[in-house]
């Protein structure tokens, strides 16, 4: 039983660290000159769907998550990683913030956007829009690179909904 324990525990760890950040910033890794630039819409994912998480956002500044996150399903072609990105998040086609960050999960096979959520609770905007479930957008768009610096550019247009909460 104990064993049982421990490789849970031990699967549970390798879960989260496949799922780490990966930096906003190209600069902060060697990148060498970027020599092809490869324009790949085939690899997409058939949903628009994302989640939100927490579906509800609660408008005090109390709150114990510190970001909102955004989830969609979606592949990345062997070899390549996350190069950059430019991420907006909407509420009712109203831009709210950007994204602080981007990541792939391998072990899911989904995108993670995070936005800082003291942006959004504190965005009248959003406070309007207290007691209302809304659709939620995420808009932009990423650069994938591999070790041969070739990148392949993916417009990002998701959609959910999140409900607005006054405490």
């Amino acid at each position: 039983m104990k064993l049982i324990s421990a490789l849970s525990i031990s699967f549970l760890v390798i879960v989260l660290i496949s799922c780490n950040n990966i930096d906003k910033n190209p600069l902060s890794s060697s990148y060498s000159d970027i020599s092809k630039n490869i324009s790949d819409k085939s690899d997409v994912t058939l949903s628009d769907e994302m989640h939100v998480a927490p579906f509800k956002i609660i408008l005090n500044s109390r709150g114990t998550d510190y970001v909102i996150r955004t989830i969609y399903s979606g592949s990345m072609p062997s070899g390549y990683r996350i190069y950059s990105y430019n991420l907006s998040l909407y509420f009712n086609d109203v831009k709210v913030v950007d994204a602080n960050s981007f990541r792939y999960c391998y072990t899911d096979y989904n995108y993670i956007a995070e936005f800082p959520r003291n942006t959004i609770v504190n965005n009248n905007y959003v406070r309007s829009l207290a007691g209302n479930t809304v659709p939620v957008y995420m808009k932009g768009s990423y650069v994938l690179i591999n070790s041969d610096n070739s990148t392949i550019n993916r417009e990002v247009d998701r959609t959910g909904m999140v409900e607005i909460v006054q405490p």
